[in-house]
């Protein structure tokens, strides 16, 4: 088992945990519950956070194993759009021919969301979960531009002005344009991210990430938006106090077999739960007559679409464009060799 795998536990957890959010207080919100709002997980929303950290972690340690920005750029893209584009189509078509009040998109939305930066043409997205994939992208573009710099070694000194706009943005002044470029709102989780990855790795700067950890866990508890908030805020510390255990490998007994499921169909999980599952709620009301357990068939369909998505979709899609691009790679390689040879011969 891979010593990153506790990392796929935690995406488990996180997807779970806004899922079973969704289901009771926001699908009370939108549609109405019969059951007390005292069974409302009503903080499961902030598994987000924790996947914005796992996000900075894990890209950040991918940017040590690529050799080109096209390499980078490429595993994105394959790794992003396959199931993005499966859990769009069926969560459209859904829409379209089940209905649900509230989430009605024309096909303009639906080609927008395609492109997956819907956010930059003011568009909506087709299914609310969709939001969280426009900070990643960005927090992506930054990445990139650390790598074709090639200032990613100094990431511990960039990231101290990236810090401060986010500390301003979020707490003094918004920076309305820049705040998307930049990723000031959530990149405090995205830099503890890297930072945890560099403490894990022993850097020797360990001072310096040490303090600046310190930082961004003062800013996500205090100077995020959920400051005077404390449930949010002993969350958000929880969060990162179970970060730091997984880098002392202090977690390791997370890595099961169910939460290893979970962590494997996670990304489709989280992009195909969210209105499917209120279609489905709205459907079978008068079936569970108030209980709880209305949330049961949507969690079950989820997983299951989830499941064959990464299955059917996700991992063959993927793998196909990957070996495609593999194949692309050896042939630019062998034109390069034949082109020298042959300039070799005519010299």
């Amino acid at each position: 088992m891979g010593r990153l795998s506790v990392l796929d536990a935690f995406r488990g957890l996180a997807a779970l945990s806004v899922i079973i959010f969704h289901y009771t207080k926001l699908y009370r919100d939108l549609y109405g519950h019969g059951f007390p709002s005292l069974y409302d997980f009503r903080y499961g929303y902030m598994g987000v956070e924790l996947f914005f950290i796992i996000s900075g972690f894990v890209i950040f340690l991918s940017l040590n194993h690529i050799k080109s920005w096209k390499d980078f750029v490429f595993k994105r893209v394959s790794r992003l759009y396959p199931a993005y584009w499966a859990c769009l189509a069926i969560t459209f078509l859904s829409i379209l021919t089940l209905g649900l009040e509230g989430k009605e998109r024309d096909w303009l939305d639906f080609l927008a969301n395609i492109t997956m930066f819907q956010r930059l043409l003011s568009i909506p997205n087709v299914d609310g979960s969709y939001w969280s994939l426009f900070p990643e992208l960005m927090f992506y573009g930054m990445m990139l531009m650390l790598f074709v710099t090639d200032v990613k070694d100094k990431i511990i000194y960039v990231g101290i002005p990236w810090l401060l706009l986010c500390f301003v943005h979020l707490n003094i002044m918004p920076i309305k344009y820049l705040s998307l470029l930049l990723n000031l709102e959530y990149g405090v989780f995205f830099y503890s991210g890297i930072l945890f990855f560099l403490l894990k790795e022993n850097s020797k700067e360990y001072k310096l990430i040490v303090v600046q950890l310190l930082v961004c866990f003062l800013i996500a508890v205090f100077g995020y938006k959920f400051k005077g908030q404390l449930p949010q805020q002993i969350i958000i510390s929880f969060i990162y106090v179970v970060f730091y255990l997984f880098i002392q490998n202090k977690l390791n007994f997370l890595a099961s077999k169910p939460l290893l499921f979970l962590g494997s169909i996670s990304y489709p999980l989280y992009l195909i739960h969210q209105n499917i599952g209120f279609i489905i709620m709205n459907r079978t009301k008068a079936i569970f007559d108030g209980s709880i357990l209305i949330v049961l068939p949507p969690i079950v369909v989820s997983l299951l679409l989830a499941y064959l998505i990464s299955i059917f979709i996700e991992k063959p899609a993927s793998q196909a464009l990957r070996d495609w691009y593999s194949s692309q790679s050896v042939i630019d390689s062998e034109s390069k060799i034949f082109s020298k040879g042959t300039k070799r011969i005519v010299n």
